[in-house]
């Protein structure tokens, strides 16, 4: 059900015949062999405490306490791919569900800080959540800013090496189809989620060849899903939430202040947060992690926010 149809805070009256059956979630009046049903504030959700909360739920339980106290952040800090988008073939292929795009707007809407922190360019995330008052970090935090929007500069030589590199990756990558050579505003990645299993060995091997006499001085290889990427040194998502307005790590818990991610490069967020926050890791169990808490999908982190968006609706 959309946000904006949620049923508002309204009495709704319904009949019966006497020999019909009653109404589990209203009172019932009997007057004239007719009973009438009453439903009464249907307006918000209620957890049923009979029944074991879903993790989102339980979550979304403890940010809403955190969120009424007296000077809580109410901040969400967002990954996009495999945390708000599930995973796709393609970075092209990657979309944002509808439920999850409607749940950001109402957030904002309600006064929450929302920023996305993605390795994508800038432009890119923006057009996947094309929603007035989010806070858009590209390129791992190098492209934005919380007091204007900004993009981070590299210098000329690393720029240079940058394209080099793109270059000889795209030549590595003619003998294996379905392999994508990505190039962003700050590094390389080399994408195999195309490539057949047989013969992702080999790729793989093909790319610590190449890695061993390339020249990475001033970069970082990162390893994700089904992606390695080359970004320079020092240009990492911990950024974004160290120099966040009202951010002071090691401070008490403020379960208000939340970061989700689903890989490697998020693990700098979780970091940067630590135990001032609440830090959620997107997947499956078994990956080490700094982040205290997981979600299993991005439908899961969908139904997180729209957990927290109806409750505060």
């Amino acid at each position: 059900m959309p946000l904006n149809t949620w049923p508002s805070r309204s009495t709704r009256w319904a009949s019966a015949s006497t020999a019909g059956t009653a109404s589990q979630t209203g009172s019932s009046k009997q007057a004239h062999g007719r009973v009438h049903f009453i439903v009464i504030d249907s307006s918000r959700p209620k957890y049923n405490r009979r029944m074991p909360l879903k993790p989102e739920e339980e979550l979304a339980r403890r940010v809403l306490r955190a969120a009424g106290r007296p000077g809580a952040l109410k901040a969400l800090l967002l990954d996009v791919d495999g945390t708000l988008a599930p995973i796709a073939p393609t970075p092209e292929e990657a979309a944002v569900p509808d439920a999850t795009l409607e749940a950001v707007r109402a957030l904002v809407g309600q006064g929450w800080t929302v920023a996305l922190v993605s390795g994508r360019p800038s432009a890119e995330v923006r057009s996947m959540v094309p929603i007035q008052g989010v806070k858009i970090f590209g390129s791992h935090g190098l492209q934005g800013s919380w007091s204007r929007n900004a993009s981070g500069a590299l210098s000329p030589a690393l720029r240079r090496k940058l394209a080099g590199l793109a270059r000889e990756a795209e030549r590595l990558a003619e003998g294996f189809p379905g392999v994508l050579v990505e190039r962003k505003h700050a590094g390389v990645a080399l994408h195999d989620r195309k490539l057949t299993a047989g013969r992702r060995g080999t790729w793989h091997r093909r790319v610590a060849e190449w890695l061993k006499g390339a020249d990475l001085q001033g970069l970082e290889l990162l390893s994700g899903r089904r992606v390695l990427e080359l970004r320079p040194v020092g240009v990492h998502k911990g950024r974004v939430a160290e120099t966040m307005p009202g951010f002071r790590g090691g401070t008490p818990r403020d379960d208000s202040l939340i970061v989700i991610g689903d890989d490697r490069t998020d693990e700098d967020l979780f970091r940067a947060v630590g135990r001032s926050g609440m830090t959620i890791r997107v997947g499956r169990a078994g990956k080490q992690t700094h982040a205290a808490h997981r979600l299993a999908s991005p439908l899961a982190v969908g139904r997180f926010l729209r957990a927290l968006a109806l409750a505060e609706s």
